[in-house]
């Protein structure tokens, strides 16, 4: 599985920080990403990565924007504590990928697809990661 993220991805404003349960490889991770989006998508990735595709293992992700206002700086912060939540979030990012009409696949890498995935594949992987099911993410 390989990280594509959303655009230029690292050294940006938005930082985020994955807990997980004890027993993983790494229970804090930390990155700087240029949007919240990424964030988002790269705390899925992590907490797979080293829960080895155990997602009850995840605890907690934080994601905070950090703008210097003159001599002020300002923090914005939301938090998951829900795998079902921050699933849901990265599906409502799957909404800005540009997708070929005829074929259904996806014409850049995003998230962990790369480009040429097939839509049928990534909401399969959706339906697993998803507790309700990638249905429910639909609104159907």
């Amino acid at each position: 599985m390989e990280f594509y993220g959303m655009g230029s991805i690292f050294n940006g404003s938005y930082s985020a920080k994955l807990y997980m349960l004890p027993g993983c490889e790494a229970s804090v991770s930390y990155r700087l990403f240029r949007n919240f989006e990424t964030c988002i998508q790269w705390g899925v990735y992590r907490a797979l990565e080293v829960s080895r595709g155990h997602s009850e293992k995840f605890a907690c992700l934080v994601v905070e924007h950090h703008v210097q206002k003159g001599n002020l700086l300002e923090e914005n912060q939301k938090g998951y504590r829900s795998w079902s939540g921050l699933i849901k979030d990265v599906w409502k990012t799957l909404s800005d990928v540009p997708m070929d009409p005829e074929t259904e696949n996806i014409e850049e890498n995003w998230f962990i697809f790369p480009a040429g995935t097939n839509r049928e594949a990534i909401w399969y992987w959706f339906d697993e990661q998803y507790p309700d099911g990638v249905a429910a993410l639909m609104g159907v």
